[in-house]
C-alpha cells in the first residue's frame, strides 16, 4: 500500500482554520507536535503536544513555520462510515510512519482498536492488533494485548515473553506444573503442595503472575473466588506460552479452551473491551469529540 502523507510549506494564508500534527519551524532541527485550531492574521494557535492526550494552546507567528505535515484530519475522520473498516485500518496505516508525533501514534492506535473491536474479517483485525502492539508504549497494556492477540488468532508469535529461555524451567516440567494449576482450578484434590520442590521451582520463575504462597493459599481454599481465578488462568497461559516453550498440539489451543472453561461470567479475559483506554463502540467522530453511535 503506498503511504501518502500531506505536506504543506507555508506561503501566505489568509483567516481559515486547519487540522494538523507535526510543524517544523525555521532554524530547528526537531519538530514541535500538535493540533493546529486556527491560522488567522499570519499567527497560528497550536495545541502543542509532547504525548498526545494533554495540551498547551501556543501561539506561532506563521513566518516562523517552515514545513507542515498534516496527520489529524477532522473531515476525513467524521467522514468515515460505520462498517467500512477496511477503510478505518487504511487511514491508521497512513498514521504508522508518523508514530513519533504523539497526536499521530493516539489516533492511529484508536482506530485499530476500533477495526480490531468491530470487524468481522479475522485477517484484518489479526493486522489491527499486530499494529497496535507495535504502537503501544504501555507495557501493561502490551502484555495484555499480546494475550488478547493470542486468544484471537491462536498465534504464539506476540506473547509476551518476561523472561530468557535460559532462565525458564523446561517445557516438560512447566506443562507438568500447569496441569497442577488446571486441576487447582478445577477443585480437584491435588494433595499437599507445601513440600513439591519441583512444582515450586517452576511455579517460583512466574512470581508476577502468581507466587507460589498464593497458589498454596488458592490451592487450601473450599471455594476459589473470582480473582484467584483470574490469577491460575494467567499462570497457567503464562507456563504454556512464555519465551521458550516448543509448540505442541497439547498446549496450542489452550488459552482458547481455558476461556471456555472458566465462563465468561466469572473470568476477567483480555478483549479489545478492557486493555485500552479506548472504547472500541466509539466510532463517531463530531465536532472534535468521540461518542457512540
Amino acid at each position: 500500500m503506498i503511504v501518502l502523507i500531506t505536506v504543506l510549506t507555508f506561503k501566505a494564508f489568509g483567516s481559515s482554520s486547519a487540522i494538523a500534527d507535526t510543524l517544523w519551524l525555521v532554524g530547528q532541527e526537531k519538530p514541535v507536535h500538535g493540533i493546529v485550531e486556527s491560522i488567522e492574521n499570519a499567527q497560528i494557535s497550536f495545541q502543542q503536544t509532547s504525548n498526545g492526550r494533554e495540551f498547551q494552546r501556543i501561539e506561532i507567528a506563521q513566518r516562523s513555520i517552515q514545513t507542515m505535515i498534516v496527520n489529524f484530519d477532522a473531515t476525513r475522520l467524521s467522514n468515515l462510515a460505520h462498517g467500512d473498516w477496511d477503510a478505518w485500518y487504511e487511514y491508521a496505516e497512513e498514521l504508522m510512519p508518523q508514530k513519533q508525533d504523539p497526536v499521530a501514534r493516539v489516533l492511529a492506535r484508536r482506530l485499530l482498536v476500533i477495526v480490531a473491536g468491530n470487524s468481522k474479517e479475522a485477517d484484518l483485525r489479526k493486522a489491527a492488533l499486530s499494529d497496535l502492539i507495535s504502537l503501544t508504549q504501555n507495557e501493561v497494556q502490551k502484555k495484555k494485548l499480546r494475550q488478547l492477540y493470542y486468544l484471537e488468532t491462536g498465534d504464539k508469535s506476540f506473547v509476551e515473553q518476561n523472561t530468557t529461555s535460559a532462565t525458564l524451567p523446561p517445557m516438560e516440567q512447566r506443562k507438568a506444573a500447569a496441569e497442577r494449576v488446571n486441576a487447582i482450578r478445577r477443585g480437584r484434590d491435588v494433595g499437599q503442595l507445601a513440600n513439591n520442590e519441583s512444582l515450586k521451582s517452576v511455579i517460583s520463575s512466574f512470581e508476577e503472575t502468581c507466587s507460589w504462597q498464593e497458589l498454596i493459599q488458592i490451592s487450601r481454599s473450599n471455594r476459589i473466588d473470582n480473582r484467584s481465578l483470574r490469577r491460575l488462568v494467567a499462570l497457567e497461559l503464562e507456563l504454556l506460552t512464555a519465551k521458550g516453550s516448543r509448540e505442541s498440539s497439547d498446549s496450542k489451543n489452550e488459552w482458547h479452551i481455558l476461556a471456555g472453561r472458566a465462563g465468561a461470567s466469572t473470568l476477567s479475559l483480555p478483549s479489545i473491551d478492557n486493555v485500552t483506554e479506548f472504547d472500541p463502540q466509539e466510532t463517531s467522530f463530531q465536532n472534535g469529540k468521540w461518542s457512540r453511535r
